[in-house]
């Protein structure tokens, strides 16, 4: 019954996001200018599909090429990812009929409004992180492991705060104000 209720909910995040992604789109392409859909009969079923093809390339192709440019540090990493988010967009309008990205400064707009959008939607609903994708593996792999070995024997703790000296810690744990690091 829990891989039912597993498979269900995780399928109804799927679905709620998509959705949500597709209201994102559709809020995209009425504001920034460049970025239309074509179709006056069928924008939602052409937004919806194009909201999928658009988490579908972020999903396969965005992870390799952060990772390719990891060595790069943190900076690079920010710049390729906005320039990746104007890609994924531009790459979507390529294989959706009805939705059109007229030039690349018109995806890279639409891709800041995206995301802001998404940001806020995500935000004001209040999703959690309890339930996501990455938490669940999280998980999943803290239960194979073994954290909490017992022994008879006591343990240490080392702590490296900068600009703390010994002096400090030693009035702060005599006058009881880390009670967690008074145990013994």
């Amino acid at each position: 019954m829990t891989l039912i209720r597993d498979i269900l909910r995780t399928l109804w995040r799927f679905v709620f996001f998509w959705a949500l992604d597709t209201a994102s789109l559709l809020l995209t392409a009425a504001l920034v200018p460049g970025i239309h859909f074509q179709s006056a009969d069928n924008v939602l079923a052409v937004a919806a599909a194009a909201a999928f093809l658009l988490g579908l390339i972020n999903f396969l192709i965005r992870p390799l090429i952060l990772l390719l440019a990891l060595p790069f540090g943190f900076i690079a990493i920010f710049i390729v990812a906005f320039f990746l988010n104007a890609l994924a967009l531009g790459l979507t309008s390529q294989f959706i009929a009805g939705f059109v990205v007229s030039d690349w400064l018109a995806a890279f707009w639409g891709s800041l409004a995206l995301a802001f959008f998404n940001t806020l939607f995500t935000s004001v609903i209040a999703v959690d992180d309890d339930d996501s994708f990455y938490q669940a593996i999280a998980e999943r792999l803290a239960q194979r492991e073994d954290f909490y070995a017992k022994t008879s024997t006591q343990g240490l703790v080392m702590l490296e705060i900068d600009g703390l000296s010994y002096h400090h810690m030693r009035r702060a744990l005599d006058k009881g104000w880390m009670p967690a690091g008074c145990r013994r």
